[in-house]
């Protein structure tokens, strides 16, 4: 047996009523896992080209390094 048929088999065994209400969840998961996926890539590329433009995070562009002592 495949993954749809097994979950077809599954979904078979549970009352009409609250077939709609698993259908609505299992789509909502589906939509945002695809939103988390496609926002974290997005984000990624973000990093990356602030990280190609000013080089490494923590450094001055002169090559000092950036203190956080007494910043207060």
């Amino acid at each position: 047996m495949d993954l749809v048929e097994t979950l077809q088999n599954l979904l078979g065994q549970v009352p009409e009523l609250v077939q709609p209400l698993i259908a609505a969840i299992a789509g909502n998961f589906l939509v945002v896992t695809v939103l988390v996926l496609l926002s974290s890539g997005a984000r990624r590329a973000k990093f990356q080209r602030a990280y190609e433009r000013y080089g490494v995070p923590g450094r001055e562009p002169l090559g000092g390094e950036v203190s956080t002592r007494g910043a207060c």
